[in-house]
């Protein structure tokens, strides 16, 4: 079965370039076949009835898709994680140095 399809971000309606694509089998398991979403967030490929697309990218929530589903040219849309990295504060102190100049 062929699908074709396009990845956006929910909340900026971007393209999502270079997400990860993994076809899952009826059960669920990794096949071991995948490929990325191009420039424009979009991917084409053949795949097995009863298969699942596990579509994930570093800076959004994974989502599963059942291929048997899909609908050719669909838009999916992915919830983008919000990175909440701790404060840090930077400290700097003089260092106290004595410079002796000679001059000849």
């Amino acid at each position: 079965m062929d699908i074709i399809g396009t990845l956006m971000d929910e909340g900026t309606r971007d393209w999502i370039p270079g997400a990860s694509i993994e076809i899952l089998d009826v059960n669920g398991r990794k096949t071991g076949a995948g490929f990325t979403s191009n420039t424009y967030g979009s991917f084409a490929t053949a795949v097995p009835l009863g298969s699942k697309l596990l579509i994930s990218h570093v800076n959004y929530y994974p989502i599963t898709v059942k291929a048997d589903y899909f609908e050719n040219g669909e838009v999916l849309e992915m919830s983008r994680k919000i990175a909440g990295l701790p404060e840090v504060t930077v400290t700097a102190k003089k260092k106290n140095s004595n410079w002796l100049l000679w001059v000849l």
